[in-house]
Formats: structure tokens, sequence, C-alpha cells
């Protein structure tokens, strides 16, 4: 050892403070084994914070943790860099890339195979053949006029049912106004079916059964008329070529039965569209003329109701009532009425019978009758005072 090497090692062992050990049993504190007690010797620099007595000497906690994050940073770092002896990895991961390719493939084609077994199956046994309807019958379609339309052959599989055009071939009947159809498997089908409500009939050429809609959607056979109102003054033209008009002012002719059916009043026959827009009624039993103008249908109909109370039964008697008359401004709410004789209530009353069973006859208005029957007896037209229109239907 050199002369400046020891002189280094001299002051750095005097700089550090030196550690006594606990004395021995037996021999002196100072007495070391095996060297002199001058002996010298090379002390190493202690490190920083280790065996120091010093509390600034000692790194912090922050400084350690800093230090632990930068040994595994560093770790990190060297696992990471890429070896130069270290083989390419693409031919590893181009390996893995194309077993998990294969995988899937193989499980698609798996469940592909196993989708198309389970639909011949479904499709071609007999578990799944159409064997059971749940319907409730309605007024006009009984179970046997349902299976005519549905027109199913034994041994249908449910699966291969059109559910949308079953719904079409019901709602093809002429009472049908929405039909649905739909499947309960195994082997049932379930028809739910909402009918048509006729609330009056059209003369349009022949009779046909209006809807609450105004939609005529059938025409009308023996039996069926019951004691529904009867819209007039609709030519059949203007329902083929303009039927959006039709069912306008067949909408209109509702709202003014329903207004008049609000209340209890005499049983309504006819609703007479005229085509300056005014309209007319005529009462089922009685056959008498109500002219309510073109506007304000519910007052004059309060009218109407105030004359029957002051004339009572002989009510029943009227022949025409002026329920528009407007005379003079201050005088709007004065009803102009005309009484029917005997004789032409006679007449009035046989001739609204006759066209009452007319109503019911299935042959087009003007078509004649064929057979040995012969025709009725025309009874005479009967205008009372010539301004009234007995319903004739024709």
């Amino acid at each position: 050892m050199t002369a400046p090497i020891r002189a280094q090692a001299r002051r750095k062992q005097q700089a550090s403070p030196r550690r006594r050990s606990a004395p021995s049993r037996g021999r002196p504190a100072k007495a070391r084994r095996g060297r002199p007690q001058n002996s010298r010797r090379t002390v190493a620099e202690p490190r920083a914070g280790v065996g120091s007595s010093d509390p600034s000497a000692r790194p912090s906690k922050i400084d350690r943790i800093r230090q632990l994050f930068a040994r595994r940073e560093a770790a990190s770092t060297a696992k990471t860099s890429p070896d130069r002896h270290e083989p390419p990895q693409w031919p590893r991961r181009l390996g893995l890339a194309a077993l998990k390719l294969g995988t899937t493939v193989v499980v698609a084609w798996g469940l592909l195979i196993a989708g198309r077994e389970v639909y011949e199956y479904a499709t071609t046994s007999a578990r799944f053949e159409v064997q059971h309807f749940i319907y409730e019958p309605s007024q006009h379609l009984d179970d046997d006029q349902l299976r005519e339309l549905l027109a199913i052959e034994p041994g249908t599989n449910i699966l291969a049912c059109e559910l949308t055009e079953l719904s079409e071939r019901v709602a093809a009947h002429p009472w049908v106004a929405l039909a649905t159809v739909t499947r309960n498997l195994p082997d049932t089908l379930e028809i739910e079916v909402i009918e048509h409500e006729p609330e009056a009939i059209v003369l349009a050429g022949r009779f046909y059964l209006v809807n609450a809609e105004g939609q005529p959607f059938k025409a009308v056979e023996r039996g069926e008329r019951g004691e529904l109102p009867i819209i007039t003054g609709i030519e059949r033209s203007t329902l083929a070529e303009a039927r959006d008009d039709a069912v306008a002012e067949l909408v209109t002719a509702l709202d003014i039965i329903h207004l008049y059916q609000a209340k209890q009043r005499p049983r309504l026959g006819e609703v007479n569209l005229g085509d300056d827009g005014s309209v007319t009624l005529y009462t089922a039993e009685a056959g008498t003329q109500l002219r309510l103008g073109r506007d304000d249908f519910e007052a004059r109909l309060v009218r109407w109701d105030a004359l029957r109370a002051a004339l009572g039964d002989r009510s029943d008697r009227l022949a025409v009532v002026h329920l528009d008359h407007e005379s003079r401004p201050d005088r709007r709410d004065r009803v102009v009425a005309r009484f029917a004789n005997e004789r032409d209530e006679a007449v009035l009353l046989a001739q609204a019978a006759n066209e009452r069973t007319g109503a019911d006859d299935t042959q087009a208005p003007g078509s004649r009758a064929t057979g040995s029957e012969p025709a009725p007896e025309r009874l005479p037209a009967r205008r009372a005072g010539k301004r009234q229109r007995i319903p004739s239907y024709e």
C-alpha cells in the first residue's frame, strides 16, 4: 500500500466514528484476538444513512420510494430491451393468431351444423304440426268458416306457416275489420278477430253497411238491416270515384245520427244529405220529416223536443217540421209544423212499412223480382202539402 493511499484511509478512519463492541467476559475490552492492537487496516466509507449517527445523513422516506421505483424501472427496461441474440417473435405470434382463427372457424361451423340439424328436425317432426286453434267465435264468424278461411292442410308444420298471409286470409271476410294470427309452440295457432260494428246503412246504388269510421264494408243481405238508420243523398259514382269525399259525408251523417240518438226521441229512419249541404231527418214509424238545415243541429233538435213536449201524443201525426225556419232574426226559435190527416197518415205508414221491408232485400234497387209471385202494388207517393218527401229508397 502506497503512502497516499494509506493517508487517505487514515483520514477516512478518523472522520468516521468507531463502533465499540461490548466487552467480552474474561478478557479486556480492547483486546483483539489474532491481531495486534495497533495494526492498521482500510476502513470502507459508510453508505449514506447506514451506520451513521447523523440524522441528516440518512435518506428520507420519499428518497427511498424514489430509489425503489428507479430500481423497478431499470429492471423493467432491462427485461423489455431487445436482445441482439434473442430470436424474432413474429413466427410465434403468427402461429397463435392462426390457432385462434382456426378455433373460431371450427366453432362457427359446428354451430351452423347444429342449427341446421335443429331446423330440419323442427320443420319435419310431427311434434310441430298444426293441431289446435285458439279462437273465440264471433257473431258472424264461426269455427267452420275460420278453418275454411285459413285453408291449412293436415300435417302442415307450424314453423312453415306465414302468419301475415294467414291474417290476410281471415281479414278477407267482409265482417272482419282486423285479424291477427300468432304461434303457440309446439302445435297451436291463436287467432284474434275484431269485427266491424255497423252504425248505419248507406244507399248508393244498393244498400251497404257503414262502420263507425264511415267506411262501407259490406252489401246488406236479408236480415242484416235491423233498426239501423239509412243514409241517402250519396251517389254510387261518388262512392266509387271519390271515396274520400263520400266517406267525409258519411261521417257527417253519423255525427248527426249520434246527436239525435243522444236523447230519447222517436226512432230515426233516414238521414238525407242534400246537394246544398242541408240535412233532413225522417222518423222510422210515423215518417215525420225534420228539416234541420245546414248547421246548428243540436239547437234545432232541442226545438223538436220542445214541440213534442207541447203536442204530446199529437206529435206522432206531424208530417213536416221546419226546424230551420228563420223568417225573422228575432224569431229564430220559431218552429213551423204541418199535420197529416187520417188518410194521409195511413198512406204514409203503409209506404214506410213497405220501404223497410225493401231495405232487407238482397237485390239491387230497381231490379225486378223473378218467379210466379206478382210484383207488390206500388203505393202512391205522398207529399204533405207538396213539400214532404217520403223515404222511398229509390
